[in-house]
């Protein structure tokens, strides 16, 4: 029986957790970590790939699917909120980023540029991450929901905000609920 498991596992994909309780309990048995559940040269998997496995285990950023799951490994779903009431033209504050000077020369502005920053950032840490923005002034709405970590696409998509209304905190909250919910249900992590 331990031949046909060693045998099964030579088919598969050798890249193993890197989580540290695993370095930790490692004893030189090949049967003891836990390594990739897919073939050997296999695609790299991302986070909207995790149902298929019945959301069981983790993906880590360079693609590989561990039946093991632990608290914060893996790719993230990141809930941007941001405030586009009236108040958001004022230009007490810039954006640094050149394109932004003109087409949002204010508050807005600044707030699009600091959460582009931050996706670029986390582009640098995990490609696999999923990211969905609410915006909201007297109403909220998602503007984009579970679309995968691609910084210039989703500049482009929270260029079309243009700062109006009053600030209805209640609602940005309830909307970004709903997603954190439909999230925890996918066996997500935001």
């Amino acid at each position: 029986k331990e031949m046909f498991k060693l045998k099964e596992m030579f088919k598969l994909c050798s890249e193993s957790c890197k989580v540290e309780e695993h370095q930790r309990a490692a004893t030189g048995d090949l049967l003891s970590g836990s390594f990739c559940t897919q073939q050997m040269w296999h695609a790299p998997l991302t986070l909207t790939d995790l149902p298929s496995f019945g959301n069981v285990g983790h993906i880590n950023n360079a693609g590989h699917h561990f039946t093991c799951k632990h608290p914060g490994c893996g790719p993230l779903h990141h809930v941007l909120v941001v405030d586009k009431s009236g108040s958001m033209c004022r230009r007490d504050v810039s954006p640094e980023d050149h394109r932004l000077q003109t087409s949002h020369p204010n508050r807005l502005g600044a707030v699009l540029d600091a959460c582009n920053q931050y996706l670029l950032m986390r582009q640098d840490k995990s490609s696999n991450d999923l990211v969905s923005l609410v915006a909201f002034e007297s109403t909220a709405q998602p503007i984009f929901q579970g679309l995968p970590l691609d910084p210039p696409d989703l500049f482009r998509r929270m260029g079309v905000l243009r700062a109006d209304g009053l600030t209805n905190f209640t609602a940005a909250l309830s909307c970004t609920s709903e997603i954190v919910e439909k999230v925890e249900k996918q066996g997500l992590r935001d």
